[in-house]
């Protein structure tokens, strides 16, 4: 029975092993995913930053126009 048991749980070990490997990438990749997320994030805030720069500029050219 002790024989048994110990050739259990070696095979055991050995099966799981893949599936450690495998789990391990999937939460590599599931990383990188929210990284870039965040980066688009991040990029999409600095665009929106100088749209509205951008706007703000062109205001106040047109208000400028609009005096002479």
């Amino acid at each position: 029975m002790f024989g048994v048991g110990v050739t259990w749980n070696l095979t055991t070990i050995l099966r799981n092993a893949p599936q450690v490997k495998a789990q391990r990438y999937i939460s590599s990749g599931l990383q990188n995913e929210y990284e870039l997320v965040d980066q688009q994030h991040a990029q999409l805030a600095l665009a929106e930053t100088k749209i509205k720069m951008q706007w703000t500029i062109i205001t106040k050219l047109l208000y400028r126009l609009r005096q002479r």
